[in-house]
């Protein structure tokens, strides 16, 4: 028997039926589309950066001696590298904060800076200092070296040094002999509380120093 000449598909068939009946679909379609649109969520609008509204004022050296100068030459004196500003739980204290710029919020690298820092954020404090020897010192050990400060204005921070368990060994080169160099982040963090301020307020760091148990001591 001959096939016959033209045969109707399935999808022939729903092209027409189609056809016959877009008029009537397509508002339905529309308006299942627009009641989707109204049920479904808009979406969160970005949150506004963090402004810096706060001031933090470095320390005031009146004379530059090589145990108060910042931003001390790499490898070749005894002293302050920089303060940082670091946010509070984002940063590892045993690591280079220079390298870790997401985790600062502001630096001070000279005397008598001031500096922009975010307000109601949380931060600590941390003085990042250079011990060199031979330099006056026994031995090159964390236990070695104390370093102080004290900060007034919003807050208050007694003008004292930071204990041992706060100083946080980075690098070094020859530990717990008289030759060679070590880098510690020393940190004040409000007893694991972070400090902050508000929006206009401003704090003074009114000294930082330190001194080191030397030979013969």
């Amino acid at each position: 028997m001959a096939e016959p000449a033209f045969k109707i598909t399935r999808g022939t068939m729903l092209k027409r039926w189609l056809r016959k009946r877009y008029k009537v679909l397509v508002p339905i379609i529309v308006a299942v589309l627009a009641v989707v649109a109204l049920m479904w969520p808009p979406a969160a609008p970005p949150e506004p950066a963090p402004t810096k509204e706060a001031r933090l004022m470095g320390p005031v050296f009146d004379f530059v001696s090589r145990r108060n100068m910042l931003a001390v030459p790499p490898l070749q004196e005894t002293g302050f590298e920089n303060i940082y500003i670091a946010r509070y739980g984002k940063y590892d204290p045993l690591q280079d904060l220079s390298d870790q710029q997401d985790a600062v919020d502001a630096v001070i690298t000279e005397s008598g800076q001031t500096v922009l820092v975010t307000h109601d954020n949380l931060f600590d404090i941390v003085v990042a200092v250079r011990v060199k020897a031979p330099d006056n010192i026994a031995y090159l050990r964390k236990d070695n070296i104390d370093v102080w400060m004290g900060v007034s204005g919003a807050f208050n921070i007694p003008y004292g040094n930071a204990p041992d368990d706060l100083e946080y060994l980075f690098e070094n080169e020859g530990y717990d002999t008289n030759s060679g160099f070590m880098r510690l982040n020393v940190v004040w963090d409000n007893n694991g509380q972070g400090y902050s301020l508000q929006k206009g307020e401003g704090i003074l760091i009114d000294n930082v120093a330190m001194t080191v148990t030397q030979i013969g001591d």
